[in-house]
């Protein structure tokens, strides 16, 4: 059955030529996905297998679909929103908002409005400015300081948009919060989307401590370190290796059980289970500058839709050619 641009298609196991011939796809032209439910589940069976001290906080900003949204909530997983339009949809689900961190540096204030109305208590900071509005509209937050850690090999950084200097700017709104009376309750950092230094974690999470035990001495009831998300969908050794690395930096780091340490995975949950079904609707034929025929090939998606991180990360996609035409030959 078509809803949309989805299939919801009930069966054990997902064959994709079948659901191209049962579904009459050749007949569309839209391009659309399908989502294997079981291999969302199996992924959150292996996160806890491997991380079982790291609460996934799935990050809805990478699919927001409301069918992955409500099996991840069943399974147990809860949530970090970007946006007062995230937290509406989680919320939907009838997840409590305690389940929740408005993981958003820089909030609008309609979006942190929203999130006070209904009791999203948990909030990420890394500058003054922010910190300075929660105070004014919302001194009752919870906050978490989200430092800077890069990864030194990394396919999409976010060091320059989010986070703040671990050794001397967070330690000055640790201090600010004090002055102000707001309540800092932790430490959050984001390596970076496809690290392949994978130490970077641990870096981090050393830091991290370090911030824990300044915020103790400032008298805050230190309780919440987030391990950010980036974490690979389709590499099962490499997610191996990086929950080796932080389960060993936090048994070292932070070894008693009275800190909530949670992640902000997103296409670790997603990424395999969904397969793209596009189609080659035209064909072009033209003579490059060397004098060489070229065949252009036109698909119904492309980077402004699904194929985005292809620019933005040099993303390689596998592709699988499942129906052969005539007309594209």
């Amino acid at each position: 059955m078509i809803k949309g641009n989805r299939i919801e298609y009930y069966k054990n196991e997902i064959n994709i030529e079948k659901v191209i011939e049962e579904q009459e796809l050749r007949n569309t032209d839209e391009a659309l996905f399908v989502c294997d439910l079981n291999d969302l589940r199996k992924k959150y069976e292996i996160w806890n297998q491997l991380m079982p001290r790291v609460k996934p906080y799935y990050a809805v900003k990478c699919n927001d679909d409301p069918v992955v949204l409500k099996t991840l909530a069943d399974l147990g997983a809860n949530f970090d929103c970007a946006s007062m339009g995230e937290i509406k949809l989680v919320l939907t689900e009838n997840v409590a908002p305690e389940r929740i961190v408005f993981a958003q540096p820089c909030k609008p204030l309609t979006h942190l409005a929203y999130a006070r109305e209904k009791g999203v208590m948990t909030s990420t900071v890394d500058s003054e400015y922010e910190i300075l509005k929660l105070h004014h509209y919302f001194p009752e937050s919870n906050l978490v300081i989200r430092i800077r850690c890069d990864a030194t090999d990394v396919k999409l950084s976010f060091g320059e948009k989010f986070g703040c200097n671990a050794k001397s700017e967070a330690r000055a709104l640790m201090l600010l919060a004090k002055e102000l009376n707001l309540k800092v309750i932790g430490v959050s950092f984001h390596v970076g989307t496809g690290c392949n230094e994978l130490p970077a974690y641990d870096r981090a999470i050393t830091e991290s401590k370090l911030l824990f035990d300044f915020g103790k001495k400032l008298g805050f009831d230190m309780t919440l370190l987030d391990i950010g998300g980036g974490f690979p969908g389709s590499d099962d050794k490499t997610f191996k290796k990086i929950s080796d690395i932080v389960s060993r930096s936090l048994k070292r780091n932070f070894p008693e059980d009275n800190v909530n340490i949670i992640a902000e995975p997103g296409r670790y949950f997603v990424e395999s289970a969904y397969t793209l079904i596009c189609k080659i609707h035209s064909k072009r034929e033209a003579k490059s500058l060397d004098g060489n025929l070229v065949k252009h090939y036109y698909l119904n998606d492309g980077v402004y839709v699904s194929f985005n991180n292809v620019v933005t990360e040099n993303y390689k996609v596998v592709v699988r050619h499942l129906l052969v035409s005539k007309v594209c030959k």
